[in-house]
């Protein structure tokens, strides 16, 4: 994640979330009581201050049951449209 300076106020002291300025005047950020602060935008789609911003997690691999279930509904799908293109 790469670091950026904006215009931001921090919206959750716990994460340090940030809410992030942009497409107004500076002036306008100012008045509503950002600052110029390093920032940094993450994985997850919200805006932290710089180093604050959480690790994006290890992918988890599928279960026996999820994969299952998956495939069950793939060969439902397959033998629907066979249906239908053979249907005339």
């Amino acid at each position: 994640m790469s670091v950026e300076t904006r215009y931001a106020k921090i919206i959750n002291q716990e994460t340090h979330e940030v809410q992030v300025g942009e497409g107004c005047p500076i002036g306008y950020y100012i008045e509503i009581g950002m600052t110029k602060m390093d920032v940094e935008y993450c994985w997850d789609g919200k805006w932290y201050e710089a180093g604050y911003a959480p690790e994006e997690p290890e992918p988890v691999p599928p279960t026996r049951e999820e994969v299952n279930k998956i495939e069950k509904n793939y060969t439902h799908f397959m033998l629907i449209q066979l249906l239908l293109i053979y249907k005339d």
